[in-house]
């Protein structure tokens, strides 16, 4: 894949919800974004998806429960939302309480607009990295209660049942996951360590055929709450925050068969935990936060590969 001239990001339609802590995912030539938060306290069901052809938004059904933090991936056909946050039973519009970490895991069918509740995870966790490999789903990290899981669990849609088949050397969470060639590919994340923790570079590689977890090359720079999306058997790491807490404007490249990252010569404008997605030759960011929890970003854009 070339890594020169690229041209600059354009500008989409806006997405029709403002909101950050959202997901996303791409079936059938658009990108679907699901929940988030209007802030840390309010999170949405909201789903809507873009189709770049026609530079236009479509609202759809929305998920069973309003979940900020959420996960999401495509597996079969469908897409499953998984883990996140949600707000307690005693939590009002007027008073809005602390958000708690879910178990839930709901699947979307694109085709008729439903939805549908899986077997829940072993254990509630917020932002684990999420994947489909092979027929599964893989969840990998995240947190549950007030620390980082390093639990690796397997989703067999057939069956509807979670299994444990491995363990990450370290737990983490907002640490995105894609795969290529079969392998997934665990970035960065952030883990709890005095005062304001670390946010990390490391890449963990997970094969799903013999459940061997191996560290590859680091990312150029740690990240989190970055986005993950795969590109001709390669990886882009996009956006997110770095160790002094600043949001990124890098984009860097992976190539496992030489097991090396590069820093590209194009940036986006800073944004975290957001959706992005791949269609076609065009990396599309939407959603996502400027000031974490606090503001969040306006604009939908695209890049062109």
């Amino acid at each position: 894949m070339k890594v020169a001239n690229y041209p600059a990001w354009s500008e989409a339609a806006p997405l029709p919800t403002l909101r950050g802590g959202c997901a996303g995912a791409v079936i059938d030539e658009r990108l679907y974004v699901l929940g988030g938060g209007l802030s840390a306290k309010r999170p949405v069901a909201h789903v809507e998806s873009y189709d770049p052809a026609t530079n236009l938004w479509q609202k759809h059904r929305p998920m069973p429960q309003p979940r900020n933090n959420v996960v999401a991936a495509v597996l079969g056909g469908k897409i499953y939302a998984v883990a996140g946050l949600v707000a307690p039973a005693d939590s009002t519009e007027e008073q809005p309480l602390e958000n708690l970490p879910s178990d839930r895991v709901e699947v979307y069918d694109t085709q008729t607009d439903t939805w549908a509740s899986c077997a829940p995870l072993p254990e509630a966790r917020v932002k684990p990295g999420l994947c489909a490999v092979n027929g599964r789903l893989y969840a990998l990290g995240g947190r549950h209660g007030d620390v980082n899981t390093t639990s690796i669990v397997s989703y067999d849609p057939a069956a509807d049942v979670w299994t444990k088949v491995a363990d990450l050397p370290l737990g983490v969470r907002h640490a995105p996951a894609a795969q290529a060639d079969g392998m997934i590919y665990l970035t960065g994340g952030w883990s709890p360590n005095g005062d304001k923790g670390d946010i990390h570079a490391t890449v963990w590689r997970f094969d799903p055929a013999s459940n061997e977890v191996t560290e590859v090359a680091a990312m150029p720079e740690p990240r989190v709450a970055h986005s993950l999306v795969e590109v001709d058997g390669q990886l882009l790491a996009l956006g997110g925050v770095t160790a002094d807490k600043s949001f990124l404007k890098s984009v860097s490249l992976y190539d496992p068969t030489i097991d090396r990252w590069t820093t590209l010569d194009f940036e986006m404008d800073p944004r975290g935990i957001f959706a992005a997605g791949l269609i076609g030759r065009q990396v599309h960011v939407a959603g996502g936060w400027i000031k974490l929890y606090k503001e969040p970003h306006t604009a939908v854009q695209t890049h062109a590969l």
